[in-house]
């Protein structure tokens, strides 16, 4: 069987990678619509709003600081940077060096100068651990420990040290400005990220929004334990302890 990738054979798309890697194309869709991207590793096609993309939307961030943690290659952090407009700031983390490049060609090609991008994984404790990354689509990775270990078993995983720091550090550091909002999109490693953040819950009470593929008890223990209001985006419903047995992926948004 052919290697594929989304449904599309591995060698077609390192073909259209290697002939359009210094295009750049305006999108037309999407919460960066109107802004610019290159075409590389994190490219992707869409067509349609997602229900958590409507949502976030529908917020007002002007003025604000917003913490996007999981960078990724850069398209909430262009949704962010214009929406906060020049009053506000944004800062991203994106651990994943193949990431952060294209993360920064992205920033630089829309001129944004309200935009710090760090090379950083954010996490309970400093130090270094392993992303795993799948050379057939080195634009994902995951942290190893956040994982089942079948799944770093894989035949195509490769390894690349990142570089950990907690939240709650930075700040101390006095480095970073005080986060209005804070996105967390990090691959398992949800709960690791909040922990390193209790501090900065605590003093300036952020609103959250999380894609969670971590252990859900724990995470809404953990928000319910800081007196955070829980709202699933896609159904708009309150959480409680009582759903927790009923969600295992999903987006939440937290006040």
């Amino acid at each position: 069987m052919k290697q594929q990738r989304r449904g599309v054979p591995v060698k077609i798309v390192y073909l259209l990678e290697r002939i359009f890697r210094n295009c750049s194309f305006t999108m037309r869709t999407g919460l960066a619509k109107g802004l610019r991207r290159y075409y590389g590793f994190g490219f992707r096609p869409k067509f349609l709003l997602n229900d958590e993309e409507g949502f976030l939307l529908g917020l007002d961030f002007y003025g604000q600081t917003v913490f996007d943690i999981g960078g990724y290659i850069g398209v909430y952090a262009l949704f962010f940077a214009r929406a906060v407009g020049s009053s506000g700031r944004v800062i991203t983390f994106e651990p994943n060096p193949a990431n952060y490049q294209e993360l920064l060609h992205n920033l630089q090609l829309n001129k944004f100068s309200n935009v710090t991008a760090l090379p950083l994984g954010l996490g309970r404790h400093c130090g270094q651990v392993d992303l795993i990354i799948n050379p057939l689509y080195p634009s994902r990775g995951f942290v190893a420990e956040a994982q089942p270990q079948n799944a770093i078993q894989k035949k195509y995983s490769q390894t690349v040290p990142i570089k950990i720091i907690t939240l709650d550090s930075l700040m101390q550091s006095k480095s970073l400005p005080s986060p209005d909002f804070i996105k967390i999109d990090v691959e398992g490693f949800e709960l690791d990220v909040l922990h390193g953040m209790t501090e900065v819950l605590h003093v300036y009470k952020p609103r959250l929004f999380i894609e969670f593929h971590c252990k859900m008890p724990d995470l809404i223990c953990f928000l319910l334990n800081r007196e955070y209001t829980i709202y699933c985006v896609k159904s708009g419903n309150k959480i409680t302890r009582q759903h927790i047995a009923i969600m295992n992926w999903g987006h939440l948004f937290c006040e």
